[in-house]
C-alpha cells in the first residue's frame, strides 16, 4: 500500500497509540494505530501485537452486533497481514501462532463456519507446527475436526479424525516434554539458592499453568475420540486401508497401538500389523 504519510509521521503515530495501548487506553490508541496499519503496514510488528489487543477489546466492549462483526471481521483481516508483513519473529517463523491465533478468535466469537475454523487451523499446523503451540487451540483444532466428522463432512471422515488425534496427542506430549525441560531447569536454579528474576518467576507461572493446560486439553480429546474408537469401528478401518499404508511404519504403529489400547489385539488384523511393522523396523517389541 502507498504510503499517505511521511516515515517520520508514522512513527509519530506508532509512538501515540503505543503508548496509549500500554496504559490500556484502546480507544486513544485506535485512531492513530488505524492509521499506521493503514499507510505504514510494514513499519513495526508492533502494529499488529497492539492490533489485536485492541480490537479484541472493541469487540468485546461492543454494544451492537454490527459494530462487534464489524471489528471481528477487522481482526480475521489483520491476522492475515501480520502474516504476510511480519511471518517471522526475530528470524522465527510464526505462521503457526498467527493462524491458530486467528482460527481460535473465529471460535472465540461464535463463527458458525466450522468447515472455515477447521481449514485455518489446518493451515497453522501444516505450515508452521512450531510456532501452533497454544494447548487451547490444538484441542480446539480436534474439537472442530471432530465436529465436522460427527455432521458428516466429507473433509474429516473417520480415517482423518484417528490420524488428527495421534498427530495432536504427539504434538501435546511434545509441548508436555518441552515444558517439563523449562521447568526442570527453573527449579534446578532455585534448589541452588539462587534467586529468581522476575522474568523467571514469570515464566515459571506460565510454564505451570501450560502444564496443566496440556493435562486437561489432552484429557478432553481422550474422551472424545473414545466414543468413535471401538473394535467394532477400528477394525474394518484399519483392514481397508492397511495395503495403502503397509510401508509406512509410523501408520502401522498408531494403527497396532489404538488396537492394543482398545483390547483389540486378539483379532488377526493386529497381528498382521506387528508382523509388518517387524519386518519394516525389527525391535524386541515386535519380535
Amino acid at each position: 500500500m502507498f504510503s499517505q504519510l511521511s516515515s517520520d509521521e508514522c512513527l509519530e503515530q506508532l509512538s501515540i497509540f503505543a503508548e496509549s495501548a500500554k496504559i490500556k487506553n484502546y480507544q486513544a490508541a485506535y485512531e492513530p494505530w488505524k492509521t499506521v496499519l493503514d499507510n505504514c503496514p510494514t513499519l513495526s510488528l508492533a502494529t499488529y501485537q497492539y492490533g489485536e489487543i485492541i480490537l479484541k477489546d472493541f469487540i468485546k466492549k461492543s454494544e451492537s452486533e454490527e459494530d462487534k462483526s464489524k471489528y471481528l471481521n477487522d481482526l480475521l483481516s489483520l491476522y492475515d497481514q501480520w502474516a504476510e508483513n511480519f511471518p517471522e519473529r526475530r528470524g522465527v517463523r510464526q505462521i503457526g501462532k498467527i493462524f491458530s491465533s486467528k482460527g481460535q478468535a473465529m471460535i472465540d466469537n461464535n463463527i458458525e463456519d466450522k468447515l472455515k475454523i477447521y481449514q485455518t487451523f489446518e493451515y497453522a499446523y501444516n505450515n508452521d507446527i512450531n510456532s501452533f503451540s497454544n494447548p487451547k487451540s490444538l484441542a480446539y483444532y480436534f474439537q472442530t475436526a471432530y465436529d465436522l466428522y460427527k455432521m458428516g463432512n466429507l473433509e474429516v471422515p473417520l480415517e482423518v479424525l484417528f490420524n488428527k488425534y495421534e498427530e495432536l496427542t504427539e504434538r501435546f506430549e511434545s509441548l508436555r516434554i518441552d515444558i517439563a525441560k523449562n521447568i526442570d531447569i527453573i527449579l534446578k536454579k532455585e534448589e541452588s539458592g539462587v534467586a529468581l528474576s522476575s522474568k523467571e518467576e514469570r515464566n515459571k507461572r506460565i510454564y505451570d499453568t501450560n502444564s496443566n493446560a496440556v493435562g486437561a486439553y489432552l484429557q478432553l480429546i481422550d474422551q472424545r475420540i473414545a466414543k468413535e474408537a471401538t473394535c467394532d469401528i477400528l477394525i474394518p478401518l484399519y483392514s481397508k486401508s492397511f495395503e495403502a499404508n503397509k510401508d509406512n511404519s509410523l501408520w502401522i504403529k498408531r494403527a497396532a497401538g489404538r488396537l492394543d489400547g482398545k483390547e483389540c489385539s486378539d483379532a488377526p488384523l493386529f497381528v498382521t500389523l506387528v508382523e509388518q511393522l517387524h519386518s519394516l523396523e525389527p525391535s524386541a517389541d515386535s519380535a
